[in-house]
């Protein structure tokens, strides 16, 4: 899904769900585009093969989803002990990205679930 825009900038806020469905922006409402915006996370329990992310947009009765997404991470690392950096990114199109990497850098996969 694209995020609109209006003479090169966003007309709204994207985000992520956390915890608790509350829409966390990371990019806000008249960023200039392109841009990117990264933020690091990391697992909520033992052993955690993967983490689930919920993209969000402002919309005008509440956020709408741009996507849902699950970053396949590699080993059998304790709660809180990876580091994931996620990356938004928006095109001069409005086109969205997700991409992210672990605490060595190296690229996680990134696999499109269903919204």
């Amino acid at each position: 899904m694209d995020i609109p825009l209006r003479d090169g900038a966003t007309t709204v806020g994207v985000g992520l769900e956390t915890r608790g469905g509350v829409f966390t922006t990371l990019i806000p409402e008249g960023a200039r585009v392109p841009c990117r915006q990264s933020a690091v996370f990391t697992t909520a329990a033992d052993a955690q093969r993967s983490i689930k992310v919920g993209v969000l947009r402002g919309g005008e009765d509440g956020p709408v989803v741009v996507g849902r997404y699950e970053l396949l991470l590699p080993g059998d690392a304790p709660r809180g002990a990876p580091q994931i950096r996620v990356t938004f990114a928006i095109g001069e199109d409005g086109s969205f990205r997700l991409s992210a990497v672990d605490g060595e850098g190296a690229d996680l996969e990134v696999v499109s679930a269903a919204a």
